[in-house]
């Protein structure tokens, strides 16, 4: 599945919803799906792995690592997936534990990704730049900053948006031009309750 990360046609939002769509109809089966992020202003394209599990009933157990990311690749001109990197969340999961590299102290948290509090900051440009630099990763040691950052820009761009209408709308916001940046609500993000989705 694409993420465009774009407001042209309200892409990144049909797209968006198109995800959540393949989400609710995969129920609470833990699924990995990889969801190629791209970008009319680059020819570079990432993909993210996301565990689409999801349980709406709060009433009920949400699945282990509900919407989130288990990890990024590369995407070739085929549109296939190479140069695959997991975070230690996904060793749990037995379709990707045998795959793809580890990356070093990472599990996918925000904490491991450099943003304990706060979130990062979000423009256009720099969207743009988290997809060139997860693009070219081949594991230097010293584009690790560089990756972490990208990593949580994008996993907000995706899986926050997933959950919240709140920033769906705000990192459409610097797509449409609307304004220059998005500061994500951290509060919000860090309080999920693992049952919500945005339906809108």
């Amino acid at each position: 599945m694409d993420l465009k990360l774009t407001s042209k046609n309200d892409s990144y939002k049909t797209d968006l919803s198109k995800i959540r769509d393949r989400i609710r109809q995969n129920g609470t089966l833990e699924t990995i799906e990889w969801i190629t992020i791209k970008s009319p202003r680059t020819d570079k394209k990432v993909a993210l792995a996301l565990n689409i599990a999801f349980e709406p009933n709060n009433n009920k157990t949400a699945p282990d690592g509900s919407l989130y990311v288990f990890g990024f690749s590369a995407v070739n001109l085929l549109g296939e997936i190479h140069h695959p990197y997991f975070f230690s969340i996904a060793d749990r999961d037995v379709g990707v534990a045998n795959s793809g590299q580890r990356l070093p102290k990472i599990n996918g948290s925000y904490t491991s990704l450099g943003y304990p509090h706060t979130l990062p900051i979000i423009t256009e440009a720099n969207l743009i730049d988290s997809i060139e630099n997860l693009a070219k990763y081949r594991g230097e040691v010293n584009q690790l900053v560089n990756v972490k950052m990208g990593l949580a820009r994008l996993i907000i761009a995706l899986s926050e948006a997933i959950r919240f209408c709140e920033v769906k709308e705000g990192v459409n916001s610097v797509l449409a031009a609307k304004d220059n940046t998005y500061t994500p609500n951290s509060t919000l993000i860090h309080n999920w309750g693992g049952h919500k989705i945005c339906n809108s």
